[in-house]
Order: structure tokens, then sequence, then C-alpha cells
């Protein structure tokens, strides 16, 4: 058993399902954790040498192992963007510990939240509504009416478990930023070599997506 700390994207469920597959999970229930939040576009960056209480929920996996392996590569450590570390969590009044994934790079620049996902300042909802208001001309998609454009990356998932679960990471990684995801197409498939054992897969895998341009009347 193993308990997480999860304050972003991975707070959605279905994304975490996706992530952690067939690994059992269950809620412990909401907290927060000291440090600062930054909004790194399309995904916070926290950081732990701060004193803002950020938002979270607890999550305790059946298989710590399995689910941090996972949960690794989804977040990039062995690249150097996040770290695993256990941290102290308050769980309505409870102090619980629990491992959190923290921001490695640079924060400067970026502007720091309450939360995830980010609601805006009040001068910006403002804005918005005044966008929102504003007469437009309404957009017409290149997916619509028979006509659509897809565009393709190439994302490399990396699992010590087997090749399935690599491309699932890969398609789970790219879900995070592309809505319209439409197919999944395995290019390569390498394997690490340790002692004369595979100790883990390496699956290069196009992902294609359409775009849903706005081309206006």
């Amino acid at each position: 058993m193993g308990l997480f700390f999860f304050y972003g994207t991975l707070r959605d469920r279905s994304l975490l399902s996706s992530v952690l597959g067939e690994i059992p999970i269950r809620s412990a229930g909401e907290g927060t954790v000291r440090g600062a939040l930054y909004d790194a576009g399309d995904y916070p960056a926290l950081v732990l040498d701060g004193d803002a209480a950020v938002p979270g929920e607890l999550i305790e996996v059946a298989d710590f192992e399995a689910a941090a392996r996972r949960l690794d590569v989804y977040e990039a450590v062995h690249q150097g963007l996040y770290s695993r570390r256990r941290a102290r969590v308050d769980n309505h009044g409870e102090t619980v510990l629990a491992w959190v994934y923290v921001y490695e790079g640079p924060t400067e620049g970026k502007r720091q939240i309450e939360c995830w996902p980010h609601k805006p300042a009040e001068h910006e909802a403002t804005d918005s509504k005044a966008k929102e208001r504003a007469p437009q001309r309404r957009p017409r998609f290149t997916s619509q009416e028979g006509r659509m454009v897809e565009k393709s990356i190439e994302l490399t998932g990396i699992s010590t478990s087997s090749i399935e679960e690599a491309v699932r990471l890969a398609v789970a990684r790219a879900a995070v930023t592309i809505d319209s995801l439409r197919k999944a197409e395995v290019i390569d498939v390498s394997a690490d070599l340790e002692d004369g054992e595979v100790v883990s897969w390496r699956v290069r895998t196009r992902i294609t997506f359409a775009i849903l341009d706005r081309l206006h009347e």
C-alpha cells in the first residue's frame, strides 16, 4: 500500500486510471500541502519552499511499487522535470505523510496560483465576460461536414512491465494537453537490458489527433 497526494492533472480520475491501469486505488480524502503552486501552462508546478496551503486529494494505491513506476514515467521524473518526495499533508487537522511530485524546473516568470485548475482573478474574469458579450462571427471547424485535418506527434513510453503499458503511458501523457486524440500507432519497440535481461520496454508511438481550426466566415 502507498499514499500519494495529487494536486494537479492527476486529480482527474479518468486520467489517473489511464496511468495506473488495473492498480486498485482508494480516495483517502482531501488535504493541503505547504508550498507554492505555479501555472506552467498545461499543468501546475508545485515547489515545497513556500507557505501557501496547496489543495489536493490523497489517493491510496494497492501496489506502491507498480504505481510509482508508472507515475514516475508520467511525471517525467527520469528527465528531471519532477521528483517524487515525501511531504506532510494536512488532512482535516491530521498530518499524514504522502508521496508528492515536486517541480524541479525554474519558476521565474511563472504566475503563482492558489489551486489547479487555475481560477482567474476578478479582472481576468471581467475581461473574459466582456469578450463573451462582444459580437463574434460564428466559427466553423474543419472537423465538421466531413472535413478534417489531422496532426501527429511522436512520444516514447517507457515501462518496466509491458509494451502495452508503455503505449498507454504515452497516450495518457498526450491526453493531458490534447483533447481530440484519434489514433495511436506503434512505430518502434526496443528494450533496455541489464545483466542480459530485459529491465524495461521503450515504445515509440505516433499519436494522431484532429486539429479543430476555427475558419471564420
